[in-house]
């Protein structure tokens, strides 16, 4: 997680069996929130250009995929903060 001017840059390492991610964002103390659906699973990255520009700011990424019956995901990543 890097902030840029353009936003707050988040990478991940792909996984070979995702059908997608989730990008989750907290704001300060606030309660983390779904801000992304990353259905390109050729796609290791997002920049979040929603954000205020001062403040603490935290991330985290879930995988999504299928049991063959119904959509399921992973634990959530590590927590990366950046202000």
């Amino acid at each position: 997680v890097k902030k840029k001017s353009d936003g707050i840059h988040i990478k991940w390492q792909k996984e070979p069996y995702a059908l997608g991610y989730y990008v989750y964002r907290q704001e300060g103390s606030g309660s983390f929130k779904k801000i992304a659906t990353i259905s390109d699973v050729s796609k290791s990255s997002y920049i979040d250009q929603d954000t205020k520009k001062n403040g603490k700011h935290s991330y985290y990424i879930k995988i999504y995929t299928t049991n063959g019956k119904s959509l399921i995901t992973s634990k959530k990543s590590d927590i990366k903060n950046v202000k």
